[in-house]
């Protein structure tokens, strides 16, 4: 994932590049229901959407119409069963390439951070290899602090930002019924993100980005 930190939601590359994902995740829920037809779990749209509320359709909303409909009994189940990459029901989903979305969160005005590193490439001269190469195309920083790193894998991260000049970041994954249990902003429990990852991004973003608010918090840009 690439992660985009104080870029304008409203810019036309925006908006344009999440219209082609949008409509690619529609696809590809309409292909998922039709392959869980097949296989005899019969679900439609309107069972899902209700799983969905308000929020935009995605695996974990047709996972819980699989519980609801008692085909499974846990969400973990839904997935190792039908939903998870190699499983009957498992459709592709489009995704903008690095290039594309580095590109549209710097036009709009944003910082681009790889998300959770180390579950791109685990090996660490080729992790910092690719790093280099994002980094060529624009990439602004590493989430180096994340729910699942082991102290020696963030410290890896940390050294690694530090000797490519990168920001470093962090982020619980909280991802709500896909991942429950991982708290927003604390992952299992013990995260901790330091208050100085953010100095050096608010610079990086300067003093008139519209899109950032620190409500009460002093920082000096």
């Amino acid at each position: 994932h690439i992660l985009g930190y104080g870029l304008d939601p409203h810019h036309p590359l925006v908006q344009e590049s999440l219209g082609r994902v949008l409509e690619g995740r529609a696809w590809r829920n309409e292909q998922i229901l039709e392959k869980l037809n097949e296989l005899g779990l019969e679900l439609d749209w309107a069972e899902v959407q209700a799983c969905a509320g308000e929020d935009i359709v995605g695996r974990p909303h047709i996972a819980q119409a699989l519980i609801d409909r008692d085909y499974v009994s846990a969400m973990d189940e839904a997935f190792d069963k039908y939903l998870a990459k190699g499983r009957p029901a498992y459709v592709d989903r489009y995704r903008l390439y690095p290039e594309e979305g580095i590109r549209m969160i710097r036009e709009a005005g944003g910082v681009a951070v790889i998300a959770h590193p180390f579950s791109w490439e685990t090996d660490d001269a080729r992790l910092e290899a690719g790093l280099r190469t994002l980094q060529a195309l624009g990439l602004g920083g590493i989430e180096a602090v994340y729910s699942e790193y082991t102290p020696e894998q963030t410290v890896t991260l940390l050294r690694l930002a530090k000797r490519l000049g990168l920001l470093v970041t962090g982020g619980s994954d909280y991802h709500g019924l896909a991942k429950p249990d991982i708290a927003l902003g604390r992952g299992f429990g013990a995260l901790d993100v330091p208050d100085t990852c953010l100095p050096p991004l608010l610079a990086a973003l300067g003093p008139d980005n519209p899109w950032v608010t620190t409500p009460n918090l002093k920082v000096e840009r």
